[in-house]
């Protein structure tokens, strides 16, 4: 696509004229095209300003003026896009001057899109006024007043209990991103859709809506509107929040990330500990944290948080576990031999028939100890 195409498709899509297939195309030229970028922040901001309020004073024009000017000089940094100077007072006066009072006049910088990330698994959050946004699970959710949700991270799922959310989710992510309510089931990969109690309307891609019981009942495109049909059930709960165990699964898969997140992975090891685990499942918890501090900090650092995994869970494989990466682990570094013999004599001590005596004695014999 070039650039000339580009601007003309900005235009289309800001109108909500465009294809699926332009829009694709008009993104992935963008992700390429600083100019094309600064191109399209003016004209969503000529969108913004249609919206508001037509009584304006001088400072509210002094504001126009330079939000303007800005998005001008931004885009005028890229070699693609070269205009003279005398075209940024042009442009701007020519949106004061053909706006009017049929037209937005007014610049206001959006409220920031604050993350869910801080919120447990399974809280709720009641919206009781307009304009607020938050970030979750890779999409951002923009709220209609007196609106309730639940939200689920682990399973990127949203419940809504009541209200109207307007969803932009990032397409190309993970796992399925979805909405719930008491009579049905939204079901998106990447688009821009927004649901009510009894109804869904898709603003850009296309979104699955499924029975309770997770039967396709219609698929609705960019453009198209659903209602739910009165026969359709309801007072479904929200979903199960994830077990202790599924919340360990994910706090593994965020430490064998490359790089680690360990950020997801504490996340992850506080709600698991908040989840009612059993003492099974809170010996792996520590052996996961210990991991993690060693990745983070170095095995001197980790080897307290293993030999309480140790001391607390003796007779558990998780115990086992940690008595052995003490010293499977210190044989690894250079000038800790005696340190490493005593650790694995410790671990053939306490574990004689043990899941690791073969590899414990492997070790001791290349470090030279001895290895009952």
């Amino acid at each position: 696509m070039t650039c000339r195409a580009a601007r003309t498709a900005i235009v289309d899509c800001l109108r909500e004229d465009a294809s699926e297939t332009l829009r694709l195309m008009l993104e992935a030229h963008l992700d390429g095209c600083a100019a094309c970028r600064g191109e399209r922040a003016r004209w969503s901001l000529v969108k913004s300003l249609r919206h508001e309020s037509p009584h304006l004073g001088e400072l509210a024009r002094q504001r126009v003026v330079r939000a303007m000017v800005a998005t001008v000089d931004a885009a005028r940094t890229a070699p693609e896009l070269k205009r003279p100077a005398p075209w940024r007072a042009l442009f701007a006066a020519g949106v004061l001057a053909t706006t009017g009072a049929a037209a937005v006049l007014f610049f206001a910088r959006p409220p920031p899109t604050a993350p869910v990330a801080a919120l447990a698994e399974g809280a709720e959050l009641h919206v009781e006024q307009a304009g607020r946004e938050l970030a979750f699970a890779g999409s951002k959710i923009v709220f209609k007043p007196d609106t309730s949700v639940v939200f689920f991270g682990s399973k990127r799922t949203l419940a809504l209990k009541k209200g109207e959310v307007d969803i932009d989710v990032t397409p190309g992510l993970p796992g399925r991103y979805r909405v719930t309510t008491s009579r049905f089931i939204v079901e998106v990969l990447g688009t821009r859709f927004v649901v009510t109690k009894e109804s869904v309307r898709t603003l850009r891609g296309k979104v699955r809506v499924l029975d309770l019981s997770g039967h396709e009942l219609a698929l609705v495109v960019a453009g198209q509107h659903w209602d739910a049909p009165a026969e359709l059930g309801s007072s479904a709960p929200p979903p199960a929040p994830p077990t202790p165990k599924e919340l360990l699964d994910h706090a593994r898969s965020a430490l064998a990330q490359e790089p680690p997140d360990l950020a997801k992975v504490r996340d992850f090891l506080q709600l698991a500990r908040a989840a009612q685990p059993t003492g099974r499942e809170l010996a792996s918890a520590g052996l996961v944290e210990a991991d993690a501090i060693r990745t983070e900090r170095g095995v001197d650092a980790a080897n307290p948080a293993y030999r309480r995994g140790v001391d607390e869970h003796p007779e558990s494989l998780e115990g086992e576990q940690a008595s052995y990466a003490i010293g499977q682990f210190l044989s690894e570094q250079p000038g800790r031999r005696d340190q490493a013999r005593r650790a694995l004599e410790d671990y053939l001590s306490r574990y004689p028939s043990g899941t690791f005596t073969e590899q414990a004695r492997e070790r001791l014999a290349q470090i030279g100890g001895g290895g009952r």
